[in-house]
This record gives structure tokens, sequence and C-alpha cells, in this order.
């Protein structure tokens, strides 16, 4: 890796780190960060032949902006934090692995790195990204196991500034899972 494509990921991920933690915060700011983040991501994951995870940041870019749109004109603090339906959790859990066997096949097929977990991870990525944008407080459960994940697939990558960021975004989740669980004392599942 050239000392410049060193350079862009230290700057995208510590774009990551902040927007992850605003968010956990439930700050605005989050989503143009995040927006700045997954543009420069794309192009990192491409070059590491993690195709998934580079596609996967036009999803995120598209979440980004529905998220700045939905906490802007919900107001950050007049959309509330809530839990997800139970009859929603196995729709989500489904949608994760079908979309993970639908990516497999292609992200195989192409030569990309490890397509098992990158299809995985990204198909779980996307439902927790969703997750985020309705302020759901399950959402920081799904972004723990997710982070883990990352950790083991960027470590094999050796896409060190990366792997710094998911030990932060795990740490983040973590705090993020509390914070949010805190602001739905009692609350029943909706």
């Amino acid at each position: 890796m050239s000392a410049a494509a060193e350079w862009v990921e230290i700057a995208a991920a510590s774009l990551g780190i902040a927007s992850v933690w605003l968010a956990a915060r439930e700050r605005m700011l989050s989503w143009p960060l995040g927006l700045l983040n997954v543009l420069a991501y794309a192009g990192i994951f491409w070059g590491a032949r993690l195709y998934a995870n580079a596609g996967l940041q036009v999803g995120y870019l598209l979440l980004n902006a529905l998220g700045w749109w939905r906490w802007r004109h919900g107001g950050a603090a007049d959309l509330p934090v809530t839990r997800t339906p139970r009859r929603a959790v196995p729709l989500l859990a489904a949608s994760v692995a079908a979309l993970s066997v639908a990516l497999y096949v292609p992200l195989a097929r192409a030569g990309g790195t490890a397509p098992a977990l990158d299809a995985t991870l990204t198909a779980a990525s996307l439902v927790a990204q969703w997750q985020l944008t309705r302020k759901r407080a399950d959402t920081w459960a799904w972004w723990i196991a997710i982070n883990v994940g990352y950790l083991v697939l960027l470590v094999g990558q050796g896409l060190w500034p990366s792997v710094v960021q998911y030990a932060v975004f795990l740490g983040i989740a973590v705090d993020g899972h509390r914070r949010w669980w805190r602001d739905t004392p009692g609350a029943a599942a909706t």
C-alpha cells in the first residue's frame, strides 16, 4: 500500500470513528461525516478486493442520506429511540441470510477476498444501518457482532488503520447500546 493510500485510509477511518461516535450520541453531524467516510472507503475496499464491502459503501451512501433526512425532518430529538418490533426480527434475520447467499456467488466468481465473510458482513451491515436510520436501540447489538466480524476480516487483509477504526467502533457500539437502551427503559416492543 502506498503512503498516500495509507493516509486516505487513516482519514477515512477518522471520519468513520467521528461519525459513529456522533450517531451514538444522536447528533445530526454524524450523517454528513458518514457520507465522506463511505466515499473514501468505496475505493479502499475495492483496492483490497473486498467487493461486497466496496458496493456496501453505495448502500451506506443512500442510507446516510436517508438517515440525515429522517433525523433532520423528524427532528433528531423528536425522532425517539425505539425497539425493533418483535415481528420484524425474523424478517431482518432472513434478509441478512438471503442477501448473504445472493452476494456470495458473484463474490466468489470475481475472486473476491473472503467472499462468505464479506457477503455476510455486508448484508448484516445494511440491516444494521437501516435500523440506525430508524433509531432502533437494537442496532447497536447488530453493530457489536458486525464489528467483531470486521476485525477478523480486516486483520487478515492487513488494513491496520481500518482495524483500529473497527476496534474503536466496537467500543462505541457497546456504549451506544447502553445509551440507547437506557433511552427506552421499560418500553414495550412497538
